[in-house]
């Protein structure tokens, strides 16, 4: 399961792709925003390649809700556009030469990430509309599914209500292979590389975390076919590179992750005492958090660290929580307001111009990274909620 946590938590460092036909010469495109309901806050166009890189960026509110972002692109690739305050965003894939136009009507009581994108529109780049059709779609049958984990855990903590548990882990089987079988075919369907290999990743990981679907086969015929169909494109040669039929992907995310069981980067930033705090904890496996307080996801990852600080404080772990957050009173807000603030907490202003976020390779947050007790990083986490059966194991080893 390790490699599922390491190929997901790489997912979105592996988007760039090449049509089959590219212009030499790198064009200019822009991307309009018009943010309804938006707070102050600041938007930044990222280009996702082999490391992050903020391309514009630009301040929005409900006063001034209309910005314009600019870039310059030779193929199509994947861009995001942040939006730093709600955690709102924007998937795209850009071609030079594209007018791309986003609609977003923010909402402040949305829970997760469809419910975010009810307000969303996008014009001007087929592709991204494509590809938000199928996220979208990809992302409720990832909610449902977890819906279901978590009911699952609560009667198996209870020891009660067998038969009800085993109707929703069917139900929970049924969402997988329905999710898996739709990216099949939108794999198959589609004329964008950028888009099938967005889709044949997403396939890889289905496989490997849920192998109850028997999808192995399928997933080979959707390889073969990604390869034949798009022989050029660089999205394919690195999301491909290890991979065997029937086998792990645990050599694909080694290749994409050379950070693993090498030592990690030690991290000294200010804490919330402005002190100087360092990640380092002799003899103790320590829990490397990136997040920002208008992330979301990231948030919603707070009971879960909760959780895991409750039962495994004493049994060698440590968490260290490192904010990208440009605004330090909402980071502390933000800790108060999860009531998360019995670890430590440092904060790192320079945001994804971070030197520890080029170091550790992150391209999107949450982040997490599990540290051995001889300071190697020896697993890459990409929800802490999936995590805690694993390190159960690893302590009680």
């Amino acid at each position: 399961m390790n490699s599922v946590n390491t190929f997901m938590g790489a997912l979105v460092l592996l988007l760039p792709s090449l049509c089959l036909s590219q212009p030499t010469t790198e064009r200019p495109f822009t991307v309009s925003v018009i943010a309804y309901s938006s707070p102050l806050q600041k938007v930044y166009l990222l280009k996702y390649d082999k490391k992050v890189t903020k391309i514009d960026s630009a301040m929005i509110d409900s006063m001034n809700n209309t910005i314009m972002l600019h870039g310059t692109e030779r193929e199509e690739s994947h861009y995001k556009v942040l939006f730093t305050k709600n955690g709102g965003r924007v998937d795209l894939a850009v071609t030079g030469g594209e007018e791309v136009g986003i609609t977003y009507r923010l909402s402040s009581t949305a829970t997760n990430t469809v419910e975010m994108r009810r307000g969303l529109s996008i014009e001007g780049s087929p592709v991204s509309q494509e590809m938000l059709r199928w996220d979208t779609i990809s992302t409720n049958y990832k909610i449902w599914a977890r819906q279901l984990d978590e009911l699952i855990d609560e009667l198996r903590q209870q020891r009660t209500g067998e038969q009800e548990m085993k109707r929703m882990e069917a139900k929970r089987l049924q969402l997988w292979t329905e999710d898996f079988d739709r990216t099949f075919d939108f794999v198959r369907t589609t004329g964008s590389s950028v888009c099938a290999y967005i889709g044949l990743i997403s396939a890889m990981v289905s496989v490997e975390f849920h192998p109850q679907i028997g999808r192995d086969k399928e997933l080979a015929v959707l390889v073969e076919y990604a390869q034949k169909r798009f022989p050029d494109s660089k999205l394919g040669k690195i999301a491909l590179l290890g991979y065997e039929p029937n086998n792990s992907l645990a050599r694909v995310a080694k290749s994409v992750s050379p950070l693993l069981s090498k030592f990690a980067e030690p991290i000294i930033l200010p804490d919330t005492l402005s002190r100087a705090a360092s990640s380092t904890r002799r003899g103790k496996y320590v829990l490397i958090d990136f997040w920002a307080s208008w992330c979301k996801p990231c948030r919603q990852e707070s009971p879960h660290l909760l959780e895991a600080h409750r039962r495994f404080k004493d049994k060698g772990l440590a968490i260290y929580s490192v904010s990208i957050d440009e605004d330090k009173e909402q980071w502390l807000k933000a800790i108060a307001k999860d009531g998360v603030g019995q670890w430590t907490h440092v904060i790192d202003q320079r945001a994804f111009n971070s030197d520890y976020i080029k170091k550790y390779g992150i391209t999107a947050i949450p982040a997490n990274f599990l540290v051995d007790p001889q300071a190697r990083l020896s697993l890459l986490i990409c929800v802490v909620r999936t995590w805690s059966r694993r390190w159960r194991n690893c302590c009680e080893a």
